[in-house]
C-alpha cells in the first residue's frame, strides 16, 4: 500500500519547474525593465532635439540686420558665419514695459563644443569687455555640425557676409546635424528680410 504523499523524484521535478518558470518571468521582467529604460532615455534625447530645434527656429526667425561692435572694438555684420560656427543679432527679446534698461535685440551665437550644441547669448550688442554672456548646453551627443548659407541664387555658401563689408542677410540657414545615436538631422530656416525673398 502506497502512503499519500509525494516521492523524491516528483518533488525535484516540480522545484526544476518551478525554477525554471521562475527564471523565465525573472528574464522578461527584465527585459521589460530595461526596454522601459531605452525608450525613456529615448524619450529625453528627442526631447532635447525638440528643444535645440525649436531655440534655433525661434532665433533664426528673428535675425535682423543690425551690425555691432565686438570687445575689441571691431565692427562686426548682422551676420558672421562659417560652417562650424554662427553669430547673428536677433529681435524680439522681450522686456514687458521696458522694466530693464536693455535693447529688445540680442546677440546670439551657435557652436559646438566637447560634443555639445552650444548657445551663447551675449546681454550687450556693442559690448564692453566686461558684458556678460549666457552659455548654455542646448543639445548633447552632437558628432559633428554643419551650417550653409543660401544666397539669393539659392546655392549654399560655407561662409557668410560672401564679400566683407556686405549686410546683406543669407536668403535662409541650413543647419545640418550629425547625432550619436540618431544619425543625421538637417532643417532649414528661412531668413526675415534675407536677399531677394520676393524672388
Amino acid at each position: 500500500m502506497r502512503q499519500a504523499g509525494f516521492t523524491l523524484v516528483e518533488i525535484l521535478v516540480a522545484m526544476f519547474i518551478f525554477v525554471l518558470v521562475a527564471t523565465i518571468i525573472a528574464m522578461g521582467l527584465r527585459t521589460v525593465v530595461n526596454t522601459q529604460n531605452a525608450v525613456k532615455q529615448q524619450l529625453l534625447s528627442l526631447g532635447q532635439l525638440q528643444v535645440a530645434l525649436t531655440l534655433l527656429e525661434r532665433d533664426m526667425t528673428q535675425i535682423v540686420p543690425r551690425p555691432v561692435t565686438d570687445r575689441d572694438g571691431q565692427w562686426r555684420p548682422a551676420l558672421l558665419g562659417n560652417d562650424t560656427r554662427l553669430t547673428f543679432t536677433r529681435g524680439g527679446l522681450v522686456n514687458p514695459l521696458a522694466q530693464e534698461q536693455r535693447s529688445t535685440l540680442q546677440r546670439v551665437s551657435y557652436r559646438l563644443e566637447k560634443g555639445a550644441l552650444v548657445r551663447t547669448a551675449e546681454a550687450a550688442l556693442d559690448q564692453l569687455s566686461n558684458s556678460p554672456q549666457q552659455t548654455r548646453v542646448i543639445l548633447t551627443n552632437v558628432v559633428a555640425i554643419k551650417f550653409a548659407y543660401l544666397d539669393k541664387n539659392n546655392v549654399a555658401r560655407e561662409f557668410w557676409p560672401l564679400v566683407s563689408g556686405d549686410q546683406t542677410l543669407p536668403r535662409a540657414i541650413q543647419v545640418v546635424l550629425t547625432l550619436r545615436g540618431r544619425g543625421v538631422v538637417s532643417r532649414l530656416f528661412i531668413v526675415p528680410g534675407g536677399v531677394n525673398l520676393t524672388r
